[in-house]
């Protein structure tokens, strides 16, 4: 184990204290290994906050002056900094971002990899979302959530439990990739090998992000069957969720072999009144870690959209 990892969680950070970076080196680590651009942020806060007996990890880049916030979710086996190039884009755009870390990921606690209901991911939000009431109060909250990520984010604004001006959802969850297979193959074999090593499939062309996460010592290492029947059984509820009416980009790639894009396009067109999509026919699960052109047209396309209020 990486030792600032070590001391990552061994130390308690508290979200009102400024810039905590520049008096522990350990956490300054953190950020320069995963490449969260320091310039171009004016100040950084981190901590954790509580949920079901957890606690969330939760991490805000403010700039003096921006157009808005955006609260920022990864997907599943992911965490934050697995998508630092994006926070990056953001606040060279002008937007102040908070990310956290889902329950069982990165540096939040929980199982790893696993939740015993997605209802706990959609109240990690919630949490994340009053954090940001409480301590920014900001005039313009936008979401942006990738896989998973944008699922969770898109059932809490339908409960209403987060209130968004926009929001991106780029290749979000509904139906994973051969779904009806992965289904029958957990029926079968679930309950005999509960968990298996996870194979880091071809998620985009960008080689050296490929080469990265392999060795990334905070992506989860293990799929566990357990999780995929807690989505199954959000499957069941999200269907019945209220349509939104807040207006949501959806982007996709058209070689994405992690959800079945097809299908998950006509549920979030069901489900949302003011729904745009961005269709990429090359690009893979990780749209926002795909080779440089196809990753630059993805974030000119999500600020633009953003940049409309």
């Amino acid at each position: 184990m990486e030792q600032w990892i070590k001391k990552m969680n061994e130390a308690t950070f508290h979200l009102d204290e400024k810039n905590p970076h520049e008096k522990h080196p350990y956490l300054k680590e953190y950020l320069s290994y995963y490449m969260f651009d320091m310039t171009e942020f004016d100040q950084y806060r981190c901590g954790t906050m509580m949920s079901h007996n957890q606690n969330i990890f939760i991490q805000a880049f403010l700039k003096e002056k921006s157009k808005g916030m955006v609260l920022f979710v990864h997907g599943y086996l992911d965490h934050s900094g697995g998508l630092s190039r994006t926070v990056n884009e953001l606040l060279a755009n002008g937007y102040d971002v908070v990310t956290l870390d889902l329950p069982g990921h990165g540096f939040s606690q929980g199982e790893s990899g696993t939740v015993a209901t997605f209802d706990k991911y959609v109240d990690a939000v919630e949490i994340g979302y009053q954090f940001i009431c409480d301590m920014f109060m900001p005039t313009k909250l936008f979401g942006v959530g990738h896989s998973t990520g944008g699922a969770i984010l898109f059932h809490a604004v339908s409960e209403e439990k987060v209130e968004l001006k926009r929001l991106v959802l780029v290749a979000p969850l509904y139906f994973p990739f051969r779904w009806n297979l992965v289904k029958g193959a957990i029926r079968m074999v679930g309950k005999v090998i509960p968990k298996q090593k996870r194979r880091f499939k071809k998620n985009s062309h960008d080689q050296a992000y490929q080469k990265f996460i392999k060795q990334d010592p905070l992506q989860v290492k293990w799929l566990k069957t357990d999780w995929l029947r807690a989505m199954e059984e959000w499957h069941k509820h999200i269907i019945y969720c209220s349509t939104l009416k807040t207006p949501v980009y959806f982007i996709q790639g058209g070689k994405d072999t992690t959800v079945d894009y097809k299908k998950n396009v006509l549920f979030y067109k069901q489900k949302c009144h003011h729904l745009q999509i961005a269709f990429f026919p090359a690009g893979r699960h990780q749209l926002l870690n795909e080779h440089d052109e196809i990753r630059h047209l993805v974030y000119e396309r999500m600020t633009s959209f953003l940049d409309k209020t």
